[in-house]
């Protein structure tokens, strides 16, 4: 029996496993192994080294201070001074700035309406097909951006926003920016909305202002046409003074209050009061002055802009990446090793094996000789 048969002989059963058959198999062919582990470590270190970087900038955000809506608050102050309304709820509107600016954050269309315009996609599709841009957009908005919801067991709760990029200063601009770009539509969106209700306001008391002034305007051109009436007929009846009323023994009181008895003040009389009612000025009732007290006051407010603020406050700011999220390549090394080290011992006992059997077969032939 040759050596080669002997070695690969098989033991008292053919389905256990001589450890130490193995081990010393193994060993004999440990270059084999180790070239299998030198060509994964360097396909390893390969990708390790030309595979895309990924950095991601985190920011944790929250509702807004009080001392950030200063603004804001002087503007609803103000118009619930005019109105009469309720104190401000400063808790309301920070939760109103903060929920609308995180519904904006997660919404598709204003992921994309900011990619669209951002230098960062411009420098990411350049020279890029219609198709393949549209594939790097939609990357961006679902993959590379995110909006994470705080936790319910969270003790300080924050929305978490992040954007990875292949440069650690790119996922930092581009997330501030971001988040800017949202910060100043939500404070678009609650400037509308109170711009509305303010011009409602102004608009209803315009009507109410001048529904008076329209009634007490007719009311006086009414009471001049009466007027001119009763005159022209006191002049034509000869009637010079109002005597019917003196208080004379045997005399008759008679009420003027119908307008068709004005005429029975006489021409002296009804010349003054119509004189009188076309130069004197229109009086109006109390509530006619209110009104214009209240739009002095919101007229110049539908003018006003209230200053930058931000819907939000910070927990953490966009930070600037210390280490990288992607590629490992320490680790990708070390399974590269691991990974080639199996590879070459897989392939040492497959072929092994499959020599085992050739072996078994000759042994016969070689005894006999």
């Amino acid at each position: 029996m040759t050596q080669s048969a002997l070695q690969y002989a098989p033991s008292r059963n053919d389905d256990e496993i001589d450890l130490l058959e193995l081990f010393r198999l193994l060993w004999q062919k440990k270059i084999v192994i180790l070239a299998f582990v030198l060509a994964a470590t360097l396909l390893a270190l390969a990708y390790a080294f030309t595979a895309a970087e990924k950095w991601t900038s985190v920011a944790y955000v929250r509702a807004p201070r009080v001392e950030q809506l200063k603004a804001y608050l002087e503007q609803r102050r103000a118009l619930a001074r005019v109105t009469g309304n309720k104190p401000v709820d400063i808790a309301a509107l920070s939760n109103k700035l903060f929920n609308d600016f995180i519904q904006l954050s997660v919404t598709e269309q204003v992921k994309h309406a900011f990619f669209l315009g951002s230098p960062y996609y411009k420098s990411q599709t350049q020279d890029a097909e219609e198709q393949s841009s549209r594939s790097v957009l939609q990357r961006l908005a679902d993959k590379d951006l995110q909006i994470k919801a705080p936790g319910k067991n969270e003790i300080s709760p924050s929305y978490t926003l992040s954007f990875t990029a292949a440069k650690a200063g790119d996922a930092q601009r581009v997330l501030t920016a971001y988040i800017d770009a949202v910060n100043k539509q939500a404070l678009a969106l609650v400037d509308r909305e109170f711009g509305d209700s303010l011009n409602a306001g102004v608009l209803s008391r315009q009507a109410e202002a001048s529904d008076i002034e329209f009634q007490v305007e007719h009311a006086r051109k009414r009471y001049i046409a009466d007027l001119e009436a009763a005159l022209s007929t006191a002049r034509n009846a000869g009637i010079k003074e109002y005597t019917v009323g003196q208080h004379l023994p045997g005399s008759a009181v008679i009420e003027l209050r119908n307008v068709d008895r004005l005429f029975m003040l006489g021409e002296k009389y009804l010349s003054a009061e119509l004189a009188t009612a076309k130069e004197s000025p229109l009086l109006f009732p109390p509530r006619y002055y209110e009104l214009t007290r209240e739009l002095q006051m919101l007229e110049p407010m539908l003018e006003y802009q209230a200053a930058p603020s931000d819907s939000y406050s910070y927990q953490l700011a966009p930070t600037l990446p210390l280490s990288r999220e992607a590629p490992k390549r320490s680790l990708i090394v070390v399974l590269g090793v691991i990974l080639g080290g199996m590879l070459g011992c897989g392939w040492v006992l497959v072929t092994a094996a499959l020599r085992r059997p050739k072996l078994q077969d000759t042994k016969p032939q070689g005894a006999a000789a």
